[in-house]
């Protein structure tokens, strides 16, 4: 009803609290460490305490805890940036399963059947979920020469099926296969969306929609490949710079800009 009041308000350290994660028990977060709240808290009108916290090396990437493998993995965006992987479920004193080397500061992550995927000193990295102490990438796909120092992309990738999408900050999109036998990989399709960095994809089977921070939606089908004419389907404005990534609805595509509009396109106007 009106004036409805939240269930419960977690208390997550110091600085923005990032976009949560849960499963069934818990809700994931990060701001200066990785807090994990229960999802069924019980405060009684006072601030709900975590079950459990952990340390995270260097700072916390802006992005959303990812979950797989009954892990809860966090990227650092700190100078040396790497990845920590933590036990979905853990004690007062938790420490990582596996540490990450990424030797820069790292984007958010996404998590497939077997890997999970960050962007790092302009590659795709993907690090396999079985790993023990400290890992190095299983393997690494390059998209942007020359940039040893820069991150290159904004926020996490996306896994889309066998394809892995990274929208970087340039406003390109590029796609990855999910898995490669070799150390070093290559794209299989770039597809050019905005002049301006993009988001986290949002996939809706072949084809996702990508929110740019100037607040356009592209509409994209990733089956093209590099020989072919890797376009846009289709673009809207949101009328605004976007903070967030727009998502995918049974019905339409959702998004909203800084300003604090929410606007909904309805998939038969979102067609090419």
């Amino acid at each position: 009803g009106e004036g409805c009041a939240p269930e419960w308000v977690g208390v997550a350290g110091d600085g923005v609290v990032s976009q949560p994660a849960a499963n069934f028990d818990l809700v994931y977060v990060t701001s200066d460490e990785l807090y994990a709240f229960p999802a069924g808290c019980a405060s009684d009108d006072a601030p709900c305490l975590p079950a459990w916290s952990a340390d995270v090396p260097g700072r916390p990437a802006s992005g959303p805890p990812a979950l797989g493998a009954g892990l809860v993995v966090v990227a650092s965006s700190s100078k040396r940036g790497g990845l920590a992987a933590y036990p979905a479920v853990c004690g007062r004193d938790c420490e990582p399963v596996w540490i990450g080397r990424t030797d820069g500061p790292a984007t958010s992550v996404a998590i497939g059947s077997d890997l999970a995927y960050s962007v790092a000193r302009g590659q795709l990295m993907a690090f396999d979920l079985t790993c023990t102490r400290r890992c190095d990438p299983v393997w690494r796909a390059p998209f942007v020469p020359g940039a040893p120092f820069a991150t290159s992309a904004m926020s996490a990738p996306a896994v889309a099926g066998d394809r892995v999408l990274v929208g970087d900050d340039r406003g390109r999109l590029w796609v990855f296969r999910s898995t490669c036998g070799q150390a070093r990989c290559d794209p299989v399709a770039r597809i050019d969306v905005a002049s301006t960095a993009l988001l986290t994809p949002a996939v809706d089977g072949d084809r996702a929609v990508v929110t740019s921070v100037s607040g356009a939606l592209g509409r994209v089908l990733l089956d093209c490949s590099p020989d072919d004419d890797c376009e846009v389907l289709v673009v809207r404005s949101l009328g605004g710079d976007a903070l967030a990534p727009a998502v995918i609805a049974p019905d339409a595509t959702i998004g909203g800009n800084g300003a604090g509009a929410l606007e909904a396109f309805r998939w038969y106007r979102f067609r090419s």
